[in-house]
């Protein structure tokens, strides 16, 4: 059994609370303030319904709080399953209360595992604090009301690498019982895994005007998606594959991350034949995840890499400057930098002394 504390309120924190404690560990569950409304009935009950092939399951969680230290204090792992725009605030809110040998995930990352580090490297702490990330969110879920979620999905591998990368061996020895986890080279190699930009971006931008004039009413996937913007996401999703192997790691395409194993085609055709996309309704506004991770956190990290190796990225850096445009130039300041993650002094020729 491991002492296990999930952050955050939103789908993926109720389905991983649920997920983890019916499969024997002991759970807290930790929100701030700002946020406690959403986990109301958690709160009262101590459990979380969870739904998952036609079957119903009641997980006991142990504590459920907006106190950091009774929630981490004892905990083997801290795992963060929070939108990225939201890491720096947790990161202050949980670094005094971290202790040694506590492992911290962030699930996904978006290199939030390098923002830690810098602050537990300016407290002077950390070198027995292990902190890693992963590519992707474990759960395809959604809160049905009240203390009940439904997992329509289970994400898997989940590309992981601590920081250092050294570490990424006893983070998996010790969690990937639980959780599906799979090594990655380093943060880098996850992050660029993390393919959801491809997926939201291109179309999100391109679909500016149709996003704001449809007031909620908009299919991503079945009207957004043209040939001709499919294309935009395929010349992204070579931008991303060329930063890879600059970096000498392994890849997929995201074509063939949507095939599943069998003969990928065409982003244009795995796009418009997946019949699991075709009525995934939104972005509702510009204020839309799919524009405000994605693109700080998601494209930026893309772009802040392939500078360090002195690579040509004109469709992520369009992408970034015309997204940046649309959600807000204070939005993009907020992203993903050297300077933020403490990699000033990062270059083609240290990168993998410092990840």
């Amino acid at each position: 059994m491991k002492k296990i504390t999930v952050i955050g309120a939103g789908n993926c924190s109720y389905a991983a609370a649920a997920d983890l404690a019916l499969k024997g560990n002991q759970v807290n569950m930790l929100v701030d303030e700002p946020h406690w409304s959403e986990i109301t009935a958690v709160a009262k009950t101590r459990t979380v319904e969870l739904h998952e092939d036609n079957r119903t399951q009641e997980a006991k969680l142990h504590m459920v709080t907006d106190d950091p230290q009774a929630a981490i204090g004892g905990s083997d792992l801290i795992l963060i399953t929070i939108p990225a725009y939201g890491h720096e605030f947790i990161t202050q809110w949980i670094c005094d209360y971290l202790s040694d040998d506590q492992t911290v995930i962030f699930a996904p990352g978006y290199l939030a595992s390098l923002l830690l580090k810098k602050k537990l490297k300016e407290q002077g702490r950390g070198k027995r604090i292990f902190v890693a990330e992963t590519n992707e969110t474990p759960y395809n879920a959604k809160k049905l009301g009240g203390n009940r979620v439904e997992i329509s999905g289970r994400i898997t591998p989940l590309l992981t690498a601590a920081v250092p990368s050294d570490d990424t061996a006893q983070v998996l020895a010790e969690f990937e019982s639980i959780l599906p986890l799979t090594k990655a080279d380093h943060v880098f190699h996850s992050v660029l895994h993390a393919t959801n930009p491809c997926y939201h971006v291109p179309g999100c931008v391109l679909n500016t005007g149709r996003i704001e004039r449809a007031k909620g009413e908009f299919y991503l996937y079945e009207e957004g998606i043209t040939p001709a913007v499919a294309t935009v996401m395929e010349k992204l999703d070579e931008e991303r594959i060329h930063i890879l192997k600059a970096l000498g790691c392994s890849y997929y395409s995201v074509p063939e991350e949507m095939a599943e194993g069998r003969q990928a085609r065409s982003m244009w055709e795995e796009i418009n034949g997946c019949q699991g996309l075709e009525f995934v309704k939104g972005p509702e506004s510009l204020q839309s995840r799919y524009l405000t991770e994605d693109i700080p956190y998601g494209l930026m990290s893309w772009s802040m890499i392939g500078r360090m190796l002195e690579l040509n990225l004109p469709v992520i850096e369009a992408l970034i400057t015309l997204g940046g445009i649309v959600i807000g130039k204070d939005l993009i300041r907020k992203g993903q930098t050297k300077e933020k993650l403490g990699l000033e002094e990062l270059t083609r020729d240290n990168l993998f002394l410092i990840v």
